[in-house]
């Protein structure tokens, strides 16, 4: 739960600046590799 909770606030903290940084680096490459 502990661990949970703290995902989901850097979640929280890093999606309102980095939302586009984090998620496109994760999509990009499998996405361009297949």
């Amino acid at each position: 739960a502990d661990s949970d909770l703290l995902y989901w606030i850097k979640g929280i903290a890093n999606g309102w600046r980095l939302d586009v940084l984090v998620d496109e680096p994760e999509v990009s490459p499998p996405a361009v590799q297949g």
